[in-house]
Parts: C-alpha cells; sequence; structure tokens
C-alpha cells in the first residue's frame, strides 16, 4: 500500500500558508510579505548583498531549539517577484525545518531536495494560494497546443500577483488539475477559502 505521508505534509504546508493568510486578512492579491511581521515580530527580514545567492536564513538558538534571534536576508539586486518568493521560501525553512538548524555547522539548513521542495511550496502556497487564484483564474486548458493562451494568462496573473511567471505556471497547473480531477469550482458568491 502506498504511503500517505508525503501528501500529509504537502497538505500540512499549504494549510499552514492558509492560516498565515487567514490572519492577515489577505482578501486579494498581491500577498505582502509584511504580513512575516505581524505574524513573526522577531523575524527580521532585511536586504544584503548576497553575491549570487537570493537569500540566507539566520536562526540564533539555544540546545533545547528555542530560537532568539532570526533574520532572512534576500538579495535587493534581484528583480522583486524573484525577492518576494525567496523571502517566502526561507520564512517556509523558518516555520517548517529550523529545528534541522540545531544540528548544522552554519545558517542554512541541510542542501536537501525535499526541504527545499517544501519550501518553495510553502512560498508558492503563501504568494500564490489557490483559493485567490481561482477567483482570477479563467477555465484554462492546460494542453501544449495552447500555450499562447496560457503565457498571456501566466503573464497577466503573475503581474497581479507579482511573482515570477514560473511561479504562476505552476500554481495555475495545480489549479487546473484540483478542478479537472475533483471537479472543484465555486460558485458565484462563494468563498472558495478554506475554514
Amino acid at each position: 500500500m502506498p504511503s500517505t505521508r508525503p501528501l500529509t505534509r504537502t497538505l500540512r504546508i499549504v494549510r499552514l500558508a492558509d492560516r498565515l493568510l487567514k490572519q492577515s486578512e489577505i482578501e486579494h492579491p498581491p500577498v505582502s510579505t509584511d504580513l512575516l511581521h505581524r505574524c513573526h515580530p522577531d523575524l527580521k527580514v532585511l536586504p544584503a548583498a548576497l553575491g549570487q545567492a537570493d537569500s540566507l536564513l539566520k536562526i540564533d538558538q539555544d540546545a533545547s531549539g528555542r530560537v532568539h534571534r532570526a533574520a532572512i536576508y534576500f538579495n535587493d539586486r534581484r528583480p522583486i517577484p524573484r525577492q518576494r518568493f525567496s523571502i517566502a521560501h526561507e520564512y517556509g525553512h523558518f516555520l517548517l525545518h529550523h529545528h534541522l538548524l540545531a544540528d548544522a555547522d552554519d545558517e542554512t539548513p541541510p542542501s536537501d531536495r525535499r526541504v527545499e521542495e517544501e519550501a518553495d511550496l510553502f512560498a508558492s502556497s503563501l504568494l500564490v494560494p489557490l483559493w485567490l487564484l481561482d477567483t482570477h483564474c479563467p477555465e484554462v486548458d492546460y494542453s501544449p497546443k495552447n500555450r499562447t493562451e496560457l503565457d498571456r494568462i501566466s503573464l497577466k496573473l503573475a503581474s497581479l500577483f507579482n511573482v515570477s511567471r514560473a511561479c504562476m505556471r505552476r500554481a495555475i497547473f495545480q489549479l487546473y488539475h484540483l478542478r479537472k480531477v475533483y471537479a472543484i469550482a465555486p460558485g458565484p458568491g462563494s468563498d472558495p477559502r478554506p475554514t
């Protein structure tokens, strides 16, 4: 019997992002990264000269794992959508993986593809929540023959949500599959937001 662990973890990450959005009363795009400060006032988000790196999470914690100070540094020479995604990505590490730092010798968690994918999932779920995208995204055929229309829609929505086109294409793809597989389509006046 296949394990449901990855799906369970995915749902937990998406729900965590949704709870933060609900706490911050987000109702329209773009989602402001200021919500990080509202949810974690001691977490600093600062621009920094990081060379080729997009961002860095630094956490000071004691042996029991209690966080004393935390800061997200982002490369302010990157385009704004990249900066926003990098900040949300590091925030995902802060919420999901800071316990891994207790065993690490430097500031970043061990390079693990699963850990990075989880932080990416959190960032995209925070910046492009599917319940919010659903209110702005028309029904779309996600097939190669419809590439021009998909590019037009993803460019428009990427601008609205202030994210990269790649991030938006992934979100539209996820929404397309949810609509197709689960026949999810909120009716007029309904609120697709999770409760």
